[in-house]
């Protein structure tokens, strides 16, 4: 057995400390594919479950009693940003997301009120308080919020679709208002997080989903830039994960950010990585779609990604996404053992 806490361990990995174990924690945590998790969706509905502390917290601490992750991820949900601003969602039947409109004016961009989130979101720093007592020292907290560019893409379209391109056009073609935009969605993504801070998480992340769907010599403009300000204008000494989905662009642009931790989807290796970012801890990389498979399949993906580490004290294992609806507990279970073992 470890002797360091899996809080410590998830701390000192971020530090490029070595550790006697690796960390372990998956993003979206196993919610979906938890028959206790379906089961208070059923009886309360997701956003329901995202606006109430005690469910939230409830939720949150499902998979840390069956997987014992390292990382207890506090549920809930990048949307409620554009939402305490202004923009309200809902999910549609078998329609994805609905916002309440598209962001598609300057008069609704101008209406949109960051200052509001301490207030609008103190449903979530309660739910991380509560969970932070009941984690106590053992379990490290991550709080999150998406990122600008990622937000930006959701708001612009106003709903879920299959291509993404409004907040695309509004960069080309109106780039003062989409600084506008992308000015007041960093202020309330500053806002939360350092609330998030004083709540008592341990770790803070920036989900930047889309940030792979610009072209690579855009990339700066249209997210990493705003990235960084956020992390500067932070009131907090934390450390900040990013999570970058899709192709990369110079990994040098990365380094710019100012986070600790980078993490990847499967599309990357470690150690292409690694070369570019050698004093950056880095989380992922395995194939969410694995745990769809069967426990020696995981096991095997998993042997071989522990085995191209090279002993680097700075590398998390997670998925290179989130959970799929669909995967399989026993292979959750697989990638536990291996790891640990």
């Amino acid at each position: 057995m470890s002797d360091t806490t899996g809080r410590q361990r998830f701390l000192d990995t971020l530090a490029l400390k070595p550790t006697d174990q690796r960390p372990i924690w998956l993003m979206r945590q196993a919610g979906r594919c938890l028959p206790e998790y379906n089961e208070l969706k059923a009886q309360h509905g997701f956003l329901k479950m995202v606006r109430t502390p005690e469910l939230a917290t409830e939720v949150t601490l499902q998979p840390i009693r069956r997987f014992d992750f390292d990382v207890a991820v506090i549920f809930s949900d990048i949307l409620i940003i554009p939402e305490a601003m202004g923009q309200s969602y809902s999910f549609g039947d078998g329609k994805g997301i609905q916002m309440e409109y598209p962001m598609d004016t300057a008069e609704r961009i101008d209406a949109l009120e960051p200052e509001a989130i301490p207030e609008k979101l103190s449903y979530m720093f309660e739910a991380e308080k509560l969970t932070r007592q009941e984690l106590g020292d053992k379990t490290a907290l991550l709080g999150f919020n998406g990122a600008p560019w990622t937000l930006a893409n959701f708001m612009a379209e106003g709903k879920s679709t299959k291509e993404y391109t409004k907040a695309k056009i509004l960069f080309h073609s109106n780039r003062n208002l989409f600084d506008k935009l992308m000015n007041k969605l960093c202020r309330a993504i500053t806002l939360c997080l350092t609330q998030q801070a004083e709540a008592g998480v341990d770790v803070l992340q920036i989900f930047d989903t889309f940030g792979g769907s610009m072209a690579p010599d855009l990339y700066w403009d249209a997210s990493g830039k705003w990235i960084k300000k956020i992390i500067d204008d932070l009131e907090t000494d934390l450390p900040v994960i990013v999570y970058r989905r899709g192709p990369y662009p110079a990994f040098e642009l990365i380094g710019k950010l100012g986070c600790n931790g980078l993490g990847l989807d499967h599309t990357v290796t470690f150690p292409e990585i690694r070369k570019t970012l050698p004093n950056m801890a880095l989380q992922g990389n395995l194939d969410s779609a694995l745990l769809l498979s069967d426990p020696a399949t995981v096991k095997e993906a998993t042997t071989k990604l522990l085995a191209s580490l090279n002993d680097d004290p700075g590398y998390i294992i997670n998925l290179g996404h989130g959970v799929l609806p669909g995967t399989k507990l026993d292979c959750i279970e697989a990638l536990v053992e291996t790891v640990r073992s």
